[in-house]
């Protein structure tokens, strides 16, 4: 385990401090960040309405979002604190690019979609 000292999360969406591992359908844990990089999992808390599955990651306790860098779920402990130890202007900077690249590809996409579309058309008249 890493020996990360001051670690602290901070939620993208709304700034809450409050940490959480949600498991696989519906038990989601308190997570306590240690001076010393380790980590102390407090009880779990169950939501017996919910029957819809969920990935298995580390979340936002206030406002449920999933922890994420570049398109993925941060899902252990030693993503968490890489993502952690990152300088949130380096986080910031590959979040960016990484949804520009994103972009790209999805115009890419789109217009080579548009194309076929055009040339099916052009073959059935």
């Amino acid at each position: 385990m890493s020996n990360n000292k001051n670690v602290e999360f901070t939620c993208r969406e709304c700034g809450a401090h409050e940490l959480g591992y949600q498991k696989y359908a519906k038990c989601t844990n308190p997570v306590f960040l240690q001076e010393n990089g380790n980590m102390e999992y407090g009880i779990s808390q169950y939501d017996e309405d919910d029957y819809l599955c969920a990935d298995d990651c580390f979340i936002c306790l206030n406002c449920k979002s999933f922890v994420e860098y570049c398109g993925f779920r941060i899902e252990t402990e030693k993503q968490l604190l890489d993502y952690l130890a990152m300088a949130p202007q380096i986080r910031e900077k590959e979040e960016m690019e990484h949804k520009a690249l994103m972009s790209d590809q999805i115009y890419a996409q789109e217009q080579k979609e548009k194309e076929q579309a055009d040339m099916s058309a052009l073959l059935e008249s």
